[in-house]
């Protein structure tokens, strides 16, 4: 029995190293505001965790360069990929 204890107790008490960065693509939607062109009228935003940079960056492009539908008001598409806890 003390042959396993130790062991455990050991394993227990060391410290492992654990890579606890993400990284997150942030994708914004909002239509243009009339009066303010730079400003949006209404704005949403959905995160998405990615595995890495050049993931996000690829995912966030196809995001702002998406068409929108037919009849669709002008809106912002913007992305920011951001690393996280």
């Amino acid at each position: 029995m003390l042959k396993f204890l130790i062991p455990l107790s050991a394993a227990l008490a060391l410290p492992t190293a654990v890579n606890a960065e993400s990284l997150w693509l942030i994708l914004r939607y909002g239509s243009v505001n009339a009066g303010m062109p730079r400003m949006a009228a209404a704005a949403s935003l959905e995160k998405i965790e990615m595995k890495d940079l050049n993931q996000c960056k690829s995912e966030g492009d196809k995001w702002a360069n998406s068409i929108l539908p037919k009849g669709e008001k002008k809106s912002l598409l913007t992305y920011h990929c951001i690393v996280g806890k």
